[in-house]
Formats: C-alpha cells, sequence, structure tokens
C-alpha cells in the first residue's frame, strides 16, 4: 500500500521587523534592509543596502500615507507594528520598547560637544569645513554625524526628516529651527549655530519663537 503524500511544507513567513529603536533618515543596518525588503513587499522599489536616506524615507512616508498611520517617514512601534502585519516586535518577539533615555542623552550630549569644537569657525553659506567654515545645517550635518547619525544637506531636509516636538519635549541634540536658520540646541535656552550674524559658529541665547525638531 503507497504511503500517504506529504503534507505540502508550510510558506516561510515574511521576516518581521525587529528593532528596539525607532528607523528614520540616517538609519544603517540589517534592521534598515528588513524594512526595505518589507516596503518592497508593499510596492516599494528600493535598493535593500541597510542606508536610510531620501527614497527609503520618501517609501516609508508613501506606506504611512497609504495605511492611515502618521505621515512623518519615521519607523515607529505603529508604523512597524502595520508592516508586521499588526504585531510590533522586538529580537525576541517581545514589544518594542523605546530608545533607553541614558542612551538618547549621552548621545544628544556627544552631539552638543561636537558642534561646541566648531565654535570660532567662520560662517559660510554652502560650507561644512571642520575647523574652518559652516553654514547653518552644514553644523548640524557634521554634529550628527560625530555620532554616526547621517542626516541629509540643506535645513529644509533636515526639517522634513524629523520629527517636529515642543519645546518642553527637547533634549540637548535636538534642532532648534528658525525660517531659514538652524542650530543644535545645547539646553536650557542655549543653542549652537553657524549664523550670518554674527558671522561664526557661536553658542547664544535662543532668541524668538523658533520650533523643535529631533532625530531620536
Amino acid at each position: 500500500m503507497a504511503s500517504p503524500a506529504a503534507a505540502p511544507a508550510a510558506p516561510t513567513p515574511a521576516k518581521a521587523l525587529h528593532s528596539s529603536k525607532k528607523l528614520r533618515w540616517g538609519s544603517q543596518g540589517s534592521s534598515v534592509e528588513k524594512l526595505q525588503s518589507a516596503l518592497n513587499k508593499e510596492g516599494a522599489s528600493l535598493a535593500v543596502d541597510g542606508k536610510f536616506g531620501k527614497l527609503t524615507h520618501g517609501a516609508v512616508k508613501d506606506y504611512q500615507r497609504d495605511n492611515g498611520l502618521q505621515v512623518d517617514g519615521v519607523v515607529g512601534p505603529e508604523t512597524r507594528g502595520s508592516l508586521n502585519g499588526g504585531a510590533s516586535v522586538g529580537g525576541a518577539g517581545t514589544s518594542v520598547p523605546t530608545q533607553g533615555a541614558s542612551s538618547s542623552s549621552s548621545s544628544g550630549e556627544a552631539i552638543v560637544d561636537a558642534a561646541r569644537t566648531q565654535i570660532g569657525a567662520s560662517y559660510s553659506w554652502g560650507s561644512s569645513k571642520p575647523g574652518v567654515s559652516f553654514d547653518c545645517s552644514g553644523l548640524t550635518q557634521y554634529a550628527y554625524k560625530q555620532v554616526g547619525i547621517d542626516l541629509p544637506r540643506t535645513s529644509g531636509q533636515q526639517v522634513a526628516a524629523a520629527t517636529q516636538i515642543s519645546k518642553s519635549e527637547a533634549q540637548p541634540g535636538d534642532i532648534v529651527v528658525w525660517p531659514g536658520h538652524m542650530g543644535i540646541y545645547a539646553g536650557g535656552d542655549k543653542v549652537v549655530d553657524a549664523g550670518r550674524s554674527p558671522g561664526a559658529v557661536t553658542e547664544r541665547t535662543i532668541w524668538g519663537n523658533p520650533t523643535f525638531i529631533t532625530f531620536r
């Protein structure tokens, strides 16, 4: 008597997005590769290179818009959960914790320290030359680069890639934004920025009514 045919193997489920922190413009690594693969299954056409840049940012926003999520280009628990089929999971299949406050704080202080090393460099539009000259977004990009975070180059691109927060939510290392200008929030009422006036990188008191953005 012939043996019964073996049951067909169950399809292998897609890998879930395992990450313990938000993914955003500048993120890199295997978590971004999994994100890009997941977005491609939803209709995107991304290179799976592990680099969260302009195209991945745009694909995330398109996915968020199509699925009724907050359209901010940041992959947090809600977007990750949606891509995972409704369950946001961490490395062991548990709920994803937010980034630890101590880790965020230490990175923020390192960003401020990096900006402060350039105090005295002259202001020059379009420049990003350590020890020589910067414009406002060149300085913010440089400071973040020192802690391994790649920001887009211009102020408009940085604002578009970040998440807006209130002043009460701001932490050292976040970014202070005015129309056409930005700088590194140093805590309290201080900002480190490269401005046309006084024409150099300085640390000074925040003025007016700026907005605040974060890449945490």
